[in-house]
């Protein structure tokens, strides 16, 4: 995956997403998404999502997976990360190949 020279968008689920300008965000970008960006109500970045951070509090960790793993055929995850162990170690339960 090179990112050198390429435009990373990086989004959660805020409000602040219905806003963006058409055009702003353009088909090559990557698109980095956070936390419970599933929960959006409209799909504000497209379904893409190129690598998913997913942190927060460890032991909501595999509640947040499960759902986004029942989103799965909503979003095309290309993969994920996480700075926490304890996270980490829920997300490869059902996304382990792809982190």
């Amino acid at each position: 995956m090179q990112l050198r020279d390429r435009p990373v968008v990086v989004a959660g689920n805020g409000a602040s997403l219905a806003q963006i300008p058409q055009g702003a965000i353009l088909a090559d970008d990557f698109i980095l998404r956070t936390n419970n960006f599933f929960f959006e109500q409209r799909f504000h970045l497209g379904r893409r999502v190129d690598l998913a951070f997913m942190g927060g509090d460890p032991r909501v960790a595999p509640f947040m997976f499960e759902t986004l793993y029942r989103c799965r055929s909503d979003y095309d995850l290309g993969g994920w990360s996480s700075h926490n162990p304890r996270v980490i170690r829920a997300g490869r339960r059902r996304f382990g190949q792809s982190f």
